[in-house]
């Protein structure tokens, strides 16, 4: 079943325009960088920050980013797909899908906000609340990148898309570091 497997991979490849076979293979190499590289900076980040703040903290943020998201999932990536599955795409259609998704990511975040005070109330430490309306933030801002993102990985511009991610997850991860230490 392996050698089958490969074998029709190779004359796939033949088949394949080799400039096309190029970009896929460039491509594939920078996800995969990107995704290693972001995992290193964010796991080095948590175990700084869970460090600095202490456990009941660090576990408050964490309960508090739990919600925010499950926001992200709904306005992130997974959505982005209905814009790589396409083979064309009007700039309308990608604008309006935009425009929906952050309307849906600013309604997510109103609503994580408002289960703040209920949140805070039933775990019985009041600073919930207001961690949870600050992380609800960043589901608009998740959905503010879903359609650019969508549109780098159906154009194959996984470079671009690999460095604006890796960058995101730097500048936050030293924002959470700098907010540890504050």
């Amino acid at each position: 079943p392996l050698q089958r497997l490969v074998s029709l991979a190779a004359s796939a490849g033949r088949l394949m325009d080799p400039g096309l076979h190029d970009r896929i293979a460039r491509g594939t190499a920078w996800a995969f960088a990107s995704s290693w590289a972001r995992l290193a900076i964010s796991l080095a980040a948590f175990m700084l920050i869970a460090r600095l703040v202490g456990p009941e903290r660090y576990g408050l943020n964490t309960a508090a980013g739990a919600f925010a998201v499950l926001g992200q999932a709904l306005v992130g990536p997974a959505a982005g797909e209905v814009i790589v599955q396409r083979q064309t795409l009007q700039a309308e259609a990608q604008t309006a899908y935009f425009r929906l998704l952050l309307i849906v990511g600013v309604l997510i975040a109103v609503m994580i906000a408002a289960l703040g005070p209920l949140a805070a109330k039933i775990s019985g430490h009041a600073e919930l609340a207001a961690l949870m309306a600050v992380y609800a933030l960043t589901v608009p801002l998740t959905a503010l990148q879903t359609v650019p993102e969508a549109s780098l990985s159906q154009g194959l511009q996984f470079r671009p898309q690999a460095l604006a991610s890796g960058s995101g997850v730097i500048a936050g991860s030293v924002v959470g570091v700098a907010l540890a230490y504050a």
